[in-house]
């Protein structure tokens, strides 16, 4: 039988596993929400514990050691630090809510399962407002401090395929519909295009130079470098295949080409 990690890598290679690889939980895109974990817990006959939350805005509860095992997992993830960590959220009695990295306002009902965007802090698609923007620092050290040491770590004591990504590495069109609001996004594509080329180039900027420090750190010990982004819908691309390769095409392929 093979490793987690031997699983993972001969599938990636385009041969044949011993069986289908599993990832729960090793990126935000892949994980489980944290009201559903317990009894995620339950029905596997795990001891109950307390949940721990490794993504805020989704509520996506941390995997333990022993729900990756029981739901045969072959992968587990590691990311950059995060120097400024949300907030403990404000209470209205409606609503919770924080402002995350990029400054926007997430907000949640009690007894909801999300933090929603409910305001985003680029207000107009202007030049002006790009250069006065408080942009992340995916250079800050802080980010990359210990990230070694973690994942010789796991190298050596799980069996386990080491999925990596940096914050800043991915979402390129989801961090401007996130900054600038899903609507006027979509509209700043049609009617302000010299806008969003902009914008998408400083934040592909950010992605190259996250991934650049975030390999220079770990890129000989993990198995896999994930990036993502969401360019659809259920049914339907967000865009016009024209309108992708001008704006994006070419900006996806620097962050593949920094990963590579």
């Amino acid at each position: 039988m093979m490793t987690s990690r031997e699983r993972v890598l001969t599938a990636l290679e385009h041969r044949e596993p011993d069986r289908v690889p599993v990832d729960v939980g090793s990126m935000p895109v892949s994980g489980i929400c944290a009201g559903a974990y317990p009894r995620v817990v339950e029905a596997l006959g795990l001891v109950a514990r307390e949940t721990r939350i490794i993504d805020v805005p989704q509520q996506l509860a941390a995997i333990d050691a022993d729900v990756l095992r029981a739901l045969s997992g072959d992968c587990i993830g590691i990311t950059t630090n995060d120097p400024h960590p949300p907030a403990d959220p404000a209470d209205d009695g409606e609503y919770e809510s924080y402002r995350d990295v990029w400054g926007a306002l997430r907000r949640r009902p009690h007894g909801g399962f999300y933090f929603d965007l409910a305001e985003s802090p680029l207000h107009e698609p202007t030049p002006e407002a790009l250069a006065a923007f408080a942009w992340p620092d995916p250079d800050d050290p802080r980010r990359y401090a210990g990230l070694r040491e973690q994942v010789c770590l796991l190298r050596e004591t799980t069996p386990y395929a080491i999925v990596g990504r940096p914050d800043f590495g991915s979402d390129i069109l989801g961090t401007f519909q996130h900054t600038r609001g899903y609507t006027e996004s979509l509209l700043d594509l049609a009617a302000y295009p010299d806008f969003a080329e902009a914008y998408f180039e400083r934040v592909t900027d950010m992605a190259v130079r996250a991934w650049t420090r975030f390999l220079a750190e770990v890129g000989d010990l993990i198995d896999v470098a994930a990036t993502f982004d969401d360019l659809g819908m259920q049914d339907r691309p967000l865009m016009s295949v024209k309108m992708y390769r001008r704006l994006l095409k070419d900006l996806h392929a620097r962050v593949f080409e920094a990963i590579r």
